[in-house]
């Protein structure tokens, strides 16, 4: 027997530290999603696949293109064309040729790659900061349910209570409509507490593919934040925009510089079989007379204004976004107030009902302890609605990174 029970304890003990190992590995607190968002999300991942590749363009835009060789015989007579002695013009030849391109150009050329560079790299530094808003967002959304579940199964005791105390008082067909309405608010609450379930794993589903690893459950972490700033210029979304005048402005004046051609300098040495050989150097400039490259300089100068329309643009819809989150903020801190004044409303009443000292108080009791319940849901509901917008707030004045340890 005593055997038994040592081989039974060995097993139930096995199976917690296996539930605990198994928990551990599902279940997440808010720092361990973001760190791991950081590592495994693909297009954070990807983007940075394009910096590394962005740099061999900055090294080759340092570079000339390739010299040509060539190696060739001309005045190949057809009756004998294996005599090469019939005439001077007869050689066996190789020429070497190389684009010599201006140094401004070549600079121009590297600042534009950098720049293509910088903007990957500011793209990621917003995909990092949008990873952490939805993060945060879907954490709260999260636990608000959670509560919401726990103070509606509250409310279901509670009607149980009820239903007992007419069952058990009242012995006429009002006390069976009353248990049977009862019946009918306990199924609309048990839709209730399904609902929020699987909004929680859609939620846990959506948080899995942000970090790209199965999610099966939160763990509470301490969440307290807030928002000093009320400036969206250090915004990452205005920053890209801005880099891309400046790119344009590179573009731009590597346009005007193109208006002066490249040219190609190029040397051969001439064999000839039955004449002295000879040597030749030469020099080729192209002749900009169609005006390709002033239209192209006409083109770069209108992207700069494209790119600052789109700057300004950008800038507007953030504003506007403050604005709204600063509206919807506020809106659900003045709402938390009156749920605290419904609430004290409801213990007075609550408290006076009780004073009576009437042995049949219970029903109204617990009635109003649904209220209060009711109150609660509702302020969860306002608590997340702050919350949201001040993770939004967070976002749009560039103070996430007090969100997390990196």
């Amino acid at each position: 027997m005593r055997c038994w029970k040592m081989w039974w304890g060995e097993i139930t003990m096995r199976f917690f530290l296996l539930l605990l190992i198994t928990i551990s590995l599902y279940c997440e607190d808010l720092n361990s999603l973001i760190q791991k968002g950081f590592n495994n999300n693909p297009t954070i991942q990807k983007l940075r696949v394009e910096v590394d590749l962005k740099a061999y363009d900055i090294a080759n835009s340092k570079l000339y293109k390739n010299p040509t060789i060539t190696i060739g015989i001309n005045d190949i007579n057809f009756d004998t064309p294996e005599k090469r002695d019939i005439e001077p013009m007869q050689t066996n030849f190789i020429s070497f040729s190389q684009q010599i391109t201006d140094s401004d150009k070549l600079s121009l050329q590297t600042q534009i790659k950098i720049t293509n560079q910088k903007l990957i790299l500011l793209k990621i530094q917003e995909e990092k900061n949008k990873l952490v808003k939805n993060i945060y967002k879907y954490y709260f959304s999260y636990f608000q349910l959670k509560n919401q579940i726990k103070l509606n199964r509250k409310k279901i005791e509670n009607i149980d209570k009820i239903s007992l105390y007419h069952t058990n008082n009242i012995q006429n067909t009002k006390a069976f409509q009353n248990i049977l309405s009862n019946d009918l608010i306990k199924e609309k609450l048990h839709i209730k507490i399904l609902i929020n379930k699987e909004k929680q794993k859609q939620i846990l589903i959506n948080i899995s593919q942000l970090i790209n690893q199965d999610i099966r459950t939160l763990k509470k972490s301490q969440t307290i934040i807030s928002n000093n700033s009320n400036s969206i210029e250090e915004h990452t979304l205005l920053l890209i925009e801005n880099l891309k005048i400046e790119q344009n402005n590179y573009e731009k004046d590597l346009a005007l510089e193109n208006q002066s051609s490249d040219y190609t300098i190029s040397a051969g040495y001439y064999n000839r079989n039955s004449f002295d050989d000879y040597a030749s150097i030469a020099l080729k400039i192209p002749l900009n007379i169609y005006g390709k490259e002033k239209n192209n300089l006409l083109k770069e100068k209108k992207a700069i204004n494209v790119a600052k329309h789109n700057f300004e643009e950008v800038k507007t819809k953030l504003k506007r976004d403050f604005a709204i989150y600063s509206s919807k903020q506020n809106l659900a801190k003045k709402s938390l107030v009156y749920i605290q004044s419904i609430k004290q409303h409801l213990l007075k009443e609550k408290e006076l009902i009780t004073n009576k000292n009437i042995t049949n108080n219970l029903v109204e009791i617990l009635m109003l302890e649904n209220k209060l319940l009711d109150n609660e849901i509702q302020k969860t509901q306002y608590t997340k609605d702050m919350q949201l917008a001040l993770v939004e707030l967070i976002y749009l004045t560039s103070s996430l990174k007090g969100l997390y340890n990196e």
